[in-house]
C-alpha cells in the first residue's frame, strides 16, 4: 500500500496536535501542582497562627 504525500502530512499534523495537547496537558498538571503546594502552604501558616492564639488563651487561663 502507497502512502501519498497528503496522507504523510495528514499524519504528521495529527502527531504534532497531540504533542502540542500532550504539552498543554502537562502544563496544566505542573500548574494545578503548583498551586496545591501554596494552598498547603497557606493552610500550614493558618494553621500555625490558629496554634498560636490557643496557645496565648491556654496562658491567659492558667
Amino acid at each position: 500500500m502507497t502512502v501519498t504525500r497528503e496522507e504523510r502530512l495528514d499524519r504528521a499534523s495529527a502527531e504534532q496536535r497531540l504533542k502540542q495537547y500532550r504539552a498543554e496537558e502537562i502544563e496544566v498538571a505542573v500548574q494545578d501542582i503548583k498551586d496545591a503546594e501554596l494552598r498547603a502552604q497557606a493552610a500550614a501558616v493558618v494553621g500555625e497562627e490558629f496554634d498560636q492564639k490557643m496557645r496565648r488563651i491556654d496562658l491567659a487561663f492558667d
